[in-house]
């Protein structure tokens, strides 16, 4: 079928958009921003940019700008011979895969204003073959960082008369943001989280379903198994026993990429604590859902309730406080803890427990990161506070680096009772509790 106006056709098969493929020889600033727009938030993007062209560079910096904020991944592909020369925009809704391939770059003169061949195909084995091809050169592109967005930017500032970039101009890394500056001075002998471990969070296994990085991941649960093993058992002795683990399920966070179902980026693991699994029954006995492939499929199960975690990515190690995003969990916890902020007694609690953790505690609010320290009053607080949206996870923590003595193979243990223990005060204020 074709397609008379791009632009206008996206817009309403995104309607009850899932996920989105893109992959453009050519894109602007003007052309992200119309794309950005069609496409509901929090749903999984993924960009493969060409460069040979000369995408904008803004281009690059505003999808590497929101890696962590949203669910969005973005590569470069520049080919060592030839032109990446594609442009496919394709959706999976409520009714499959729908793909929209032609002539269209991702700019505004491609997607409205000029004269462009346009097809949309709808047939599922051929759109398939086509997520496969992108799957295919997507893992074999180079990562978005912010060594490669200079890299290019500077190629562009020293050649600006050049149309095109040619074969081998431009010198791009392929370590996955950085790995191979940021492991270079760390001696893992003695790190409780190995290399291999942060390694298995690089950006090219975020949505890796192959045996092998299925592996990696694998043995990253197997090392939280361990600690869980060695902490869970002492909590009562630090006053912390009321915290529970979610036995019925996935004690770690998912380790294993399914193919054509599981749908989010493993950009990291955790290991989480918080209500029982009773509770957690009584909440979904009030929203029972229908035939559910899983409990995990419940928004009532245990991983969208507040819990505290310790979290691994490819660079820092994080102890916070969680609330869930986009669930019907969270919003429990959520609601409880606006509508206790509308005491007074209760705004100046959380403030002296909040402004009493040390540096660097911070606080994240719909996507915004400041520092404890950082609020000059209770009112300060609140308002920050007031700004809660669903759609980010609110989180109350800090974040280690892998050289910080307390993440070292001997410390990092009690570094956690310690710090859940500082945290637990907060996250009992805060949390949702069913009436008794």
């Amino acid at each position: 079928m074709l397609v008379g106006n791009l632009y206008e056709e996206f817009n309403k098969v995104c309607t009850n958009a899932k996920e989105v493929w893109v992959a453009a020889a050519l894109v602007n600033d003007a052309g992200i921003n119309l794309i950005r727009n069609a496409i509901p938030a929090q749903i999984m993007q993924h960009y493969l940019f060409g460069v040979n062209l000369q995408t904008s560079p803004s281009v690059l910096r505003t999808i590497y700008d929101e890696f962590g904020k949203k669910k969005i991944e973005g590569r470069i592909c520049y080919p060592l011979s030839g032109i990446f020369h594609p442009k496919l925009y394709m959706v999976r809704n409520d009714f499959g895969l729908i793909a929209f391939v032609g002539s269209a770059n991702l700019t505004k003169g491609g997607w409205i204003d000029n004269i462009e061949l346009i097809v949309r195909l709808d047939d599922q084995d051929v759109c398939k073959e086509i997520k496969q091809w992108f799957e295919k050169l997507y893992s074999d592109a180079y990562p978005i960082t912010e060594e490669n967005i200079l890299a290019y930017e500077n190629f562009i500032s020293a050649n600006r008369t050049q149309e095109k970039l040619n074969d081998n101009a431009l010198k791009l890394g392929m370590g996955q943001k950085g790995s191979d500056t940021l492991f270079a001075n760390i001696d893992f002998s003695d790190r409780y989280f190995k290399k291999e471990h942060h390694l298995a969070y690089r950006e090219s296994n975020w949505r890796d379903a192959s045996p092998s990085a299925n592996r990696e991941r694998l043995n990253v649960q197997k090392r939280f198994l361990e600690l869980h093993n060695d902490i869970y058992p002492i909590f009562r002795s630090y006053g912390i026993d009321k915290l529970k683990v979610n036995k019925q399920n996935h004690i770690v966070s998912m380790a294993y990429h399914i193919p054509d179902r599981t749908e989010q980026s493993l950009n990291a693991m955790w290991l989480s604590y918080g209500k029982s699994q009773d509770e957690i029954k009584e909440y979904h006995s009030l929203f029972p859902k229908d035939n559910p492939r899983s409990e995990e499929d419940d928004l009532q199960s245990f991983i969208n309730h507040a819990r505290l975690q310790i979290r691994i990515d490819l660079s820092e190690i994080g102890i916070w406080i969680l609330f869930g995003k986009n669930n019907g969990g969270s919003i429990f916890d959520r609601d409880n803890f606006q509508k206790k902020m509308l005491n007074d007694s209760y705004r100046r609690n959380f403030f002296e427990k909040l402004t009493s953790l040390p540096e660097p505690y911070f606080i994240s609010v719909a996507g915004v990161r400041r520092s404890v320290s950082d609020f000059i009053d209770v009112n300060d607080l609140h308002m920050f506070c007031k700004k809660d949206n669903s759609a980010y996870y609110f989180i109350i923590g800090r974040d280690y680096q892998i050289s910080d003595i307390e993440m070292s193979e001997k410390l990092l243990p009690q570094t956690v009772l310690t710090e859940f223990k500082r945290l637990f005060p907060l996250y009992q204020i805060m949390r949702h509790y069913l009436p008794s």
